[in-house]
């Protein structure tokens, strides 16, 4: 009877130790871009846990979906950063699924010129006359680069 016992006992403590893993606490968020709604591919993510649960700093990159996935919940800072999206940082609260957005950013850049000439000249002193091709202009033409504009350009 004894014997059982100890076999019974051994049973239900390989048990409770192995269901540890298939039921132990993980935490999904997800990078979500603040305008399109899209999910966000490699961010780089750092998560500080707060000072009482005595944690190691936490690094990931999200995937194809703008999702990362850990095992720690509760309070931490959560700073991420990629080079399309202003930097986040904020103490949150991470549960079993959190979503984050994040502001693009937005670089406005001056009309660019290609000219066969060797030197840059400003669209108002070229001798020649000069088209200024619009980005509403090439969004509506689904061109994937210089080529397709210029090639669907007339002249």
């Amino acid at each position: 009877m004894l014997q059982l016992n100890k076999i019974l006992l051994l049973t239900w403590v390989l048990f409770c130790y192995s269901t540890s893993f298939v039921f132990a606490q993980s935490s999904t968020i997800q990078f979500l871009n603040a305008v399109t709604n899209e999910p966000i591919v490699d961010a780089h993510i750092v998560i500080k846990p707060s000072e009482e649960k005595n944690t190691a700093i936490i690094k990931l990159i999200s995937n194809a979906e703008g999702k990362v996935f850990t095992d720690y919940t509760g309070d931490a800072i959560l700073s991420v950063s990629h080079a399309s999206f202003i930097p986040f940082s904020k103490k949150i609260f991470i549960e079993s699924s959190n979503e984050i957005k994040l502001e693009p950013v937005t670089i406005k850049i001056d009309d660019v010129i290609v000219t066969a000439s060797f030197t840059p000249t400003e669209s108002k002193r070229s001798l020649y006359p000069v088209t200024v091709i619009k980005e509403e202009s090439i969004e509506r033409r689904g061109a994937n680069n210089l080529k397709d504009v210029l090639k669907q350009q007339l002249n």
